[in-house]
């Protein structure tokens, strides 16, 4: 019973990463750029994700290493990330999402977050 369990958590965790590396093949949702450094970005649009609530379900966010030296903030569950990388002096920001798209209310909700943070 215990090697089942362990290997159905390996599949769902397999799952997630597929889903978001599929969600960065399709690319990115929306594209933004920021004056400030992606340090002081990540730290705007991490606690502002967590806050927001859509039909009563918030997600945690996270900021974790990125990719190629920046920094990702990902939803803990969403399937959803930004990507922050240093841009000049300042951010080129890329959100990605498994689950949604552009025109959706949940994308919308966390684009507006963002926004706010630029």
């Amino acid at each position: 019973m215990r090697v089942f369990t362990a290997a159905m958590a390996v599949i769902a965790l397999a799952g997630c990463t597929m889903s978001m590396e599929e969600a960065r093949r399709k690319g990115a949702i929306a594209e933004f750029s920021s004056a400030k450094s992606p340090e002081a970005v990540a730290a705007c649009i991490a606690p502002t994700w967590s806050a927001q609530s859509y039909r009563w379900v918030t997600f945690e966010a996270v900021v974790q290493p990125g990719r190629n030296g920046g920094l990702m903030v990902k939803s803990i569950g969403a399937n959803e990330a930004i990507d922050i990388a240093q841009s000049g002096s300042g951010s080129a920001l890329k959100y990605f999402s498994a689950n949604a798209d552009s025109g959706d209310a949940w994308s919308q909700m966390r684009i507006n977050g963002v926004r706010s943070c630029l």
